[in-house]
């Protein structure tokens, strides 16, 4: 079975959103509610995002010293890592966060060998701003919506090339990747997302959850050893 995964990072393999951990320390006081009236006005993930990092006043280094000290994974998700090795599946993080959390936490936890995508943050003039180096890097004219990272492009690459397609997310930037993957997993905002719109998921708290589900669908082939 070709089978190819793609995760979401802030608040799905983490277990607080780092995100909003930065917003909310170095942010503006209204960082949120500016969000929120742009999320219903129809705004792009890149117009929320750059409103909302607009008056940022952390550092880089400030950024990695809070995400090492406040933030913490889902502790199924390495052993989960390892079983999606093991059998052969693809595993992709994609993160519209920054690519400076994803390093300073996974290198906190020991995590390495798994493809990652994010946006970044960069300093200049005594400033710290948002950055989409991989704004242009996978071009999906079938989406509407303007992401740092696309996701769904990322899926439909995968099943343009043969893999069936599993997508494990929780949050807003969630919406537009989980329709277009064949299997999804889904909690918190993502979750009650879905249920309004009568799409089909697998709801999750863990990856170890994911694991057994997967392992379900897709059961080894004979003859293949496939443990804990």
């Amino acid at each position: 079975m070709k089978l190819a995964i793609f995760t979401d990072y802030d608040g799905t393999i983490t277990a607080e959103d780092t995100i909003d951990l930065m917003l909310d320390t170095f942010g503006a006081a209204d960082w949120l509610s500016i969000s929120k009236k742009l999320d219903a006005a129809g705004a792009t993930n890149l117009e929320r995002m750059a409103a909302e990092f607009a008056d940022f006043a952390g550092s880089i280094a400030q950024v990695e010293d809070l995400v090492r000290e406040k933030i913490h994974i889902d502790e199924t998700f390495k052993d989960f890592m390892a079983y999606a090795r093991q059998r052969g599946w693809s595993l992709v993080v994609l993160s519209q966060g920054v690519r400076q959390s994803v390093e300073t936490v996974f290198a906190k936890c020991g995590i390495e060998g798994v493809e990652w995508h994010a946006n970044a943050l960069v300093e200049a003039d005594g400033r710290t701003s948002l950055s989409f180096p991989e704004q242009h890097s996978i071009q999906d004219g079938e989406c509407s919506e303007s992401c740092g990272v696309c996701k769904s492009g990322h899926i439909r690459q995968a099943r343009r090339n043969g893999y069936t397609t599993v997508y494990i997310g929780d949050g807003i930037t969630d919406r537009c990747p989980a329709a277009v993957a064949d299997v999804i997993f889904a909690k918190r905002y993502l979750k009650k997302y879905l249920t309004s719109k009568g799409i089909s998921f697998t709801p999750f708290e863990t990856f170890g959850e994911i694991r057994d589900a997967l392992a379900a669908m897709f059961p080894a082939e004979d003859g293949v050893k496939v443990g804990r």
